[in-house]
């Protein structure tokens, strides 16, 4: 049914048949035959090469979390699989298919920064966005002390990023620095001069640590008060 003789259905002495072939819907390959002259002509057609597209390529959540999907459609006999490339993704359903199908995940509660992961379907990359749900976002101030002292002050936003100044008793300059706080309250909180001050907030929101300054070889401690929002 797929091969249709165009012309030359019949004919005395010399001749030729044309023919045409219909496109193949399918993966596989085919064979036909054409009897022409009581003789056999052999046709074989190549099946469609296997493509996939995804419904979407993307999707964001809040930072509670959440369930999502995506629609894969592909050629009857056309397999695929779908694999998370972050902890904080997982595939619920349809890791594997043939054909048109779908793929369920979770993605898990944020407490950080806003983040980004993966998933790999049917050879193609789906990104996950999820806000942040930082739990220590508020404002932080303190004093510190070593090779120079002076005072400190930051705030931290609802993704974790920490910004504020150093002013310092010595030079008698104010300093602008960033960092972040992690979900276990771990401060990371970075100079201008690449120097850093690296801390912890308590369970009393107490916030005790160490700092240097790598360009003039100086170090200390520092303290302060965590202030949540």
């Amino acid at each position: 049914a797929w091969i249709t003789v165009t012309s030359g259905g019949s004919g005395t002495g010399n001749g030729s048949v044309a023919y045409s072939v219909s496109a193949n819907a399918s993966t596989s390959a085919r064979t036909g035959t054409i009897t022409i002259a009581g003789k056999t002509f052999t046709v074989t057609q190549e099946g469609m090469p296997c493509t996939y597209t995804l419904s979407s390529t993307s999707k964001t959540f809040t930072a509670s979390g959440g369930v999502g999907s995506v629609g894969v459609t592909a050629l009857s006999g056309c397999s695929w699989t779908a694999a998370s490339n972050a902890a904080w993704i997982t595939v619920t359903s349809g890791s594997s298919g043939t054909g048109n199908g779908t793929t369920t995940y979770s993605v898990s509660a944020n407490v950080g920064a806003t983040r980004y992961g993966t998933l790999t379907i049917a050879g193609k990359i789906f990104t996950v966005t999820q806000t942040g749900g930082c739990k220590y976002e508020g404002t932080a101030k303190g004093t510190y002390s070593g090779d120079d002292s002076g005072t400190w002050s930051a705030s931290v936003n609802s993704n974790c990023i920490m910004s504020g100044t150093v002013y310092s008793y010595s030079s008698r300059q104010y300093f602008y620095l960033t960092g972040e706080v992690s979900s276990t309250g771990k401060i990371t909180l970075g100079t201008y001069s690449e120097g850093y001050f690296l801390g912890q907030i308590d369970s009393y929101n107490k916030i005790s640590g160490s700092w240097n300054n790598t360009t003039y070889g100086s170090s200390g401690e520092f303290e302060g008060v965590f202030t949540p929002k």
